[in-house]
């Protein structure tokens, strides 16, 4: 059963993860996200325009006067105007340093013995397909061939489960950033509405998890990795014997 979906199941999952480690951050280095970013930042900015307007008048009249405090005012007013209109560039800015974390990621797990190009995130790829396409050998082994059977698609089944399921969050994290990145000028400019404060911080919050992610996937990819070495299993096309 094994041999019959590895044909099917090995190439699929390979081009999802092989489309998340080779481009980690495609859709930021994609042209049209310039294009939505001006067009939201466009929206922003005439907010800002409509929220000063409001504000002046509320300062002027006293208004809700504990809300709209004029050094307080001012100084959210102007952090978001700056946030706003360099928001991709801090996105872009998070994301490289990010990339060089992954960078000392990958040299670490070179040094320990790992095969992989450090500056080249796409190098663990062969890793999962060989994985994936591993034959187990079951020396020693006195039970039926059903039992190695049901072992054998247990251990393929999760290591497809593994893969697939770390291929997902790879292109999730290249949506949520997309998503930060583009939305950014909208949500800094909500943020001075009183109810909606909160938004800014937990922007910074999700962006910087989702940039982490990366790096932090890598590092349990290396660690596993490293412990197949350990366990004489330095080839990703080595035979498994259990």
């Amino acid at each position: 059963l094994v041999s019959a979906l590895q044909p099917f199941l090995v190439p699929l999952v390979s081009i999802v993860i092989g489309f998340g480690l080779t481009l980690p951050n495609f859709l930021l280095d994609y042209e049209t996200i310039n294009t939505i970013w001006k067009t939201a930042l466009g929206i922003a900015n005439a907010a800002f325009l409509l929220v000063l307007l409001i504000a002046s008048i509320a300062i002027i009249l006293r208004i809700n006067t504990g809300i709209y405090n004029l050094k307080k005012f001012l100084s959210g007013f102007i952090q978001a105007i700056v946030l706003a209109n360099f928001s991709l560039i801090i996105v872009r800015a998070m994301v490289a340093l990010g990339d060089q974390l992954v960078i000392v990621v990958m040299k670490l797990g070179e040094s320990l013995g790992v095969n992989i190009d450090p500056n080249n995130t796409g190098s663990l790829l062969p890793y999962f397909v060989n994985m994936l396409n591993m034959k187990i050998a079951f020396s020693g082994w006195n039970e039926t061939d059903i039992v190695k059977a049901i072992v054998e698609m247990t251990l393929f089944l999760i290591t497809a489960w593994i893969t697939i399921k770390l291929a997902l969050i790879l292109i999730e994290r290249m949506v949520r950033l997309f998503a930060a990145a583009v939305m950014a000028p909208l949500i800094f400019a909500a943020s001075l509405l009183p109810n909606y404060q909160k938004l800014s911080s937990q922007w910074w919050e999700n962006t910087v998890k989702w940039i982490l992610i990366l790096p932090v996937t890598i590092v349990f990819i290396i660690i596993g990795l490293y412990f197949f070495k350990l366990g004489g299993i330095a080839d990703p096309v080595a035979m498994l014997d259990i």
